[in-house]
């Protein structure tokens, strides 16, 4: 009697594999699209970090860009205004050099009148101012 018992496990047991897989109930069903939830979900997840990856990296980039351009601004605007410091600089050198040797001729000028003078004075023609 143990015989047919076994084969009417097994048979009971194949009908039931047989049957379970060729339909599916609402659960599998549900189970499903979950799946399918969660894998749609997952790749729109990693389409949004790849463009926000993007975005970061551009953002970076025109930054970098924009700070570049800034500096280069500085530096240009530093060199005109060392040049024109040099240049204001120069002509105030000029300038003063220019009045300093017209203060020199009139020193001269002062000195040989003062000496013509006290030439003339003392009766001393023969000294040379």
């Amino acid at each position: 009697m143990r015989k047919p018992v076994w084969i009417i496990a097994i048979l009971l047991s194949a009908a039931v594999a047989v049957t379970g897989c060729e339909k599916q109930g609402p659960a599998e069903k549900a189970g499903e699209k979950m799946d399918e939830a969660a894998a749609a979900a997952k790749d729109e997840t990693q389409e949004m970090a790849s463009d926000t990856a993007d975005a970061v990296k551009e953002g970076a980039s025109e930054v970098g860009d924009a700070a570049q351009e800034a500096g280069d601004k500085i530096a240009d605007t530093a060199d005109a205004a060392m040049g024109e410091a040099s240049d204001t600089t120069d002509e105030a050198m000029d300038e003063a050099s220019d009045t300093a040797d017209a203060a020199m001729e009139d020193a001269n000028e002062v000195v040989k009148d003062a000496c013509e003078k006290v030439k003339k004075e003392s009766d001393a023609e023969d000294v040379d101012c």
